[in-house]
């Protein structure tokens, strides 16, 4: 687990209602993928979710994980909005699974738009 990651989605949590109660704790998520590198090498650059699209297949009842294939590109995009300053948004495609009830099969699938700034 990653405690301070976890931190993170539990304060970013506190604008949905239900996540005090689910108490989520964080081994990988998409978004993951982008602070972690902004905060180890490019601090001066500012993520945002610009949108989401949703589609929930199945009911998530367990342990979800949340995977992307799409790091290089989310790092290669941190790297252009450091070096230009230019706002970069990129859509990142996100699949959702219940590894212990339905192995790799989706539970949800979500494409979120993920916007870079470099901050001045």
């Amino acid at each position: 687990m990653l405690l301070e990651e976890t931190a993170a989605v539990r304060l970013l949590g506190l604008r949905i209602p239900v996540m005090p109660f689910v108490a989520p704790h964080v081994i990988l998520a998409s978004g993951m993928n982008a602070f972690a590198l902004i905060r180890a090498r490019h601090p001066r650059v500012v993520p945002v979710f610009k949108y989401a699209r949703m589609e929930f297949l199945k009911q998530a009842d367990g342990d979800v994980v949340f995977r992307t294939r799409h790091g290089r590109r989310i790092a290669e995009a941190v790297a252009t909005t450091e070096r230009t300053g230019e706002r970069v948004t990129l859509p990142v495609d996100v699949v959702a699974t219940v590894p212990e009830k339905y192995g790799d099969e989706p539970a949800a699938t979500f494409t979120m738009g993920l916007s870079l700034k470099k901050r001045t």
